[in-house]
């Protein structure tokens, strides 16, 4: 079973809430409902990135003295990214919900590999996650919203 280094899986994570938050401000541009959450999504993405990357420096010393590693070759290393084609506002909320279970299926899997070594990281994987659950939910709401007949 491959073995990534809890660096590399700390830079996957932030590259993810990066290219996610590169997605939702792209998507804003198409929303014409609702662009204060795909706005807010982009913001609360970007400080996630920030998030994850002070809490593994401030646990850096534990997973190096522990020799800690996390195994999975389930990581998901594409987000999906938001392109030109995607004119079809259905759709953006589609993907968006998509990226949201990704990302929480993600930090379900890291939270449960870091859990008896580094809690810190274990505890922000399991905020993340229940975050994009909550994240996912209202998109759905959006998503019924665009399906709805209108009276």
């Amino acid at each position: 079973m491959p073995q990534h280094t809890a660096s590399s899986v700390i830079k996957l994570a932030e590259a993810q809430e990066t290219a996610s938050a590169r997605f939702y401000d792209a998507a804003l541009q198409k929303a014409p409902l609702r662009p204060d959450l795909f706005e807010a999504y982009a913001a609360e993405n970007r400080k996630n990135a920030k998030l994850v990357r002070r809490t593994y420096y401030e646990v850096v010393s534990d997973a190096l003295e522990t020799g800690f590693s996390f195994r999975s070759a389930d990581l998901p290393i594409d987000v999906i990214e938001f392109h030109s084609g995607m004119d079809d506002f259905s759709e953006v909320v589609n993907t968006a919900i998509q990226i949201e279970e990704t990302l929480e299926a993600f930090y379900h899997l890291l939270a449960s590999q870091s859990r008896s070594l580094l809690a810190d990281l274990s505890r922000l994987f399991d905020r993340l996650a229940k975050r994009r659950v909550e994240r996912a939910m209202k998109l759905r709401l959006l998503s019924q919203q665009l399906t709805e007949p209108t009276s």
